[in-house]
């Protein structure tokens, strides 16, 4: 078997070697500009998420802290409860133990909330981050895809000039 030479396989004229380019650079540029928009639609969403997370994370540091200033406030019931003789308790001290209990439990669940919202936020953010970067990245492909398609246009509009002119010249 005999591999085909170079002198048997029939070359592209430069016009089509130029079309074929052409044509290779809209599909890509085509490519780029749709990947660009949706993620740009996705840049959206994620900057949803991450505002939303923030709205998260204040409410509940706003919880969290309304949860504390009522555990200081039965504290200081409880201190006061328990200097008076055991004779005048009327259940309060005990009720209100156990109310702090709860609070206690209460405060807990919500520091949980609050560091998954905080995990949370981080991911969205750094999502948003890197979707930036890829934006940037595209954006910077397709500016060189322009700029070689530019390349194109001028090298084939040499190429009909020197066909026009040759003959002239």
């Amino acid at each position: 078997m005999s591999t085909p030479s170079k002198t048997n396989t029939p070359r592209l004229s430069v016009m089509a070697q130029l079309e074929k380019a052409a044509r290779k650079l809209t599909l890509y540029s085509q490519a780029l500009r749709e990947q660009l928009v949706r993620l740009h639609e996705e840049v959206v969403t994620e900057k949803q998420a991450v505002l939303t997370s923030e709205d998260d994370v204040s409410e509940s540091s706003a919880r969290l802290q309304e949860i504390e200033e009522l555990m200081a406030k039965l504290q200081l019931e409880i201190n006061a409860l328990r200097v008076l003789p055991p004779s005048r308790d009327d259940g309060s001290l005990a009720a209100r133990e156990q109310e702090l209990e709860e609070l206690e439990e209460e405060r807990h669940e919500e520091l949980e909330l609050l560091a998954h919202i905080r995990t949370m936020l981080q991911m969205h953010q750094n999502t948003h981050r890197k979707m930036q970067r890829m934006i940037a990245a595209l954006t910077k492909e397709l500016n060189r895809v322009h700029q070689r398609e530019e390349a194109v246009v001028l090298a084939a509009l040499r190429s009909r000039i020197v066909k026009v002119f040759a003959p002239k010249i």
